[in-house]
């Protein structure tokens, strides 16, 4: 089965083709935050380099969540549009456990920080395994990890924050690599798929008219 694979959360995105267990194709590239006018030349890139065409993909496995507000809604809308297009399900994957699987060559326990803003960051220890039920732990926090090592994306403050203990693990597997390791059998289809933002998104709600 071939699945396209896809990761606007973070800071880096990913492109991946995926036959079965097998990498077939991967684009990867930092986030400017400007997904509209990138994925779909990065996708007819990633096509061409593995001579396939958009028609032969069978199904997505897309990263839900979390991650920033506009290029998570922007990777799942282009996600829904094809599979709407070529009437071909969607599986949904948490960015922890997209994270764990990178780090599977590791010691564990791991502690996956994303920052969330607002003086804080999503915590998951990589020994759970709901994927969805992150911890927000705020700054003032990040001191007392128990960890021995950590991965994720958090802003340099926090870095500086953490116990010097607690080292940045080294050597990850690529996302690609990652993203073939996924057992798609245990997973929901999805016909269309909304984002997960972990916590309600950061919007300002209109001023009520008296």
């Amino acid at each position: 089965m071939l699945t396209l694979c896809i990761n606007t959360s973070g800071h880096t995105n990913t492109l991946a083709i995926v036959k079965d267990s097998e990498l077939i194709a991967e684009e990867i590239w930092q986030s400017e935050r400007n997904e509209t006018e990138t994925i779909l030349p990065k996708l007819e890139k990633l096509l061409r380099e593995a001579e396939l065409k958009i028609e032969q993909i069978e199904t997505i496995n897309i990263i839900q969540g979390i991650g920033g507000f506009t290029s998570l809604r922007v990777g799942i809308s282009i996600a829904n549009t094809i599979a709407y297009d070529l009437n071909i399900p969607i599986y949904a994957t948490s960015v922890f456990e997209l994270w764990t699987l990178r780090q599977a060559q590791c010691d564990i326990p791991s502690a996956i920080l994303i920052d969330a803003g607002r003086q804080e960051c999503f915590y998951f220890n990589t020994d759970n395994d709901d994927f969805y039920k992150p911890k927000i732990i705020s700054n003032s926090e990040l001191p007392k990890l128990k960890e021995n090592h950590w991965i994720g994306e958090i802003n340099e403050k926090q870095k500086t924050l953490l116990p010097k203990k607690i080292q940045e693990a080294s050597n990850l597997q690529r996302p690609g690599e990652a993203f073939a390791k996924i057992d798609l059998s245990s997973k929901k289809q999805h016909q269309i798929l909304e984002p997960w933002y972990g916590r309600e998104p950061n919007i300002s709600k209109p001023k009520k008219k008296f």
